[in-house]
């Protein structure tokens, strides 16, 4: 796998002539479908990593992002087999920095919360597969304090 990439990659940069946008197949499953591509930007001898989707032996997208400087940058989501949307999470220099959302597998939200710099901070929310609030978790207290909302 890894001696495919760096030879398309390769065979990439010794055709390209300035700036050129680029997907190569990073990996393949065994039957040769696509698992995971990555974008390139071609700037001469150089390479930047701007996107990287990775897919389900079916060919459905399973995790999908941008990268800046080498590192996760912006919305990823990831999604379900069936295609809905399991989680999305923003990133800023390769750590979760924003809002976060999984969801259940019935599409019903599971949690969310806010990351800063690859921490949790504020509140976080939970809920049960029929989409109730269950649980709220506020990491800013110290130790984070729990409230279940149980009846």
């Amino acid at each position: 796998m890894k001696k495919y990439f760096v030879i398309s990659l390769t065979a990439l940069f010794l055709m390209s002539c300035g700036n050129k946008i680029v997907d190569v197949v990073a990996e393949k499953f065994p039957d040769g479908a696509k698992k995971k591509v990555k974008r390139y930007k071609i700037d001469g001898k150089d390479s930047i990593l701007l996107k990287e989707t990775v897919y389900y032996k079916t060919q459905q997208k399973y995790m999908e992002g941008n990268f800046l400087n080498g590192k996760r940058d912006s919305v990823w989501t990831a999604w379900l087999s069936n295609g809905q949307v399991w989680s999305k999470g923003s990133y800023k220099n390769g750590l979760e920095d924003g809002h976060k959302e999984v969801y259940h597998e019935n599409g019903f939200k599971y949690y969310e919360g806010q990351f800063k710099e690859g921490k949790r901070i504020g509140k976080w929310l939970f809920y049960d597969a029929q989409g109730k609030l269950v649980k709220q978790i506020d990491y800013d207290s110290k130790p984070p304090s729990q409230t279940n909302l149980l009846n």
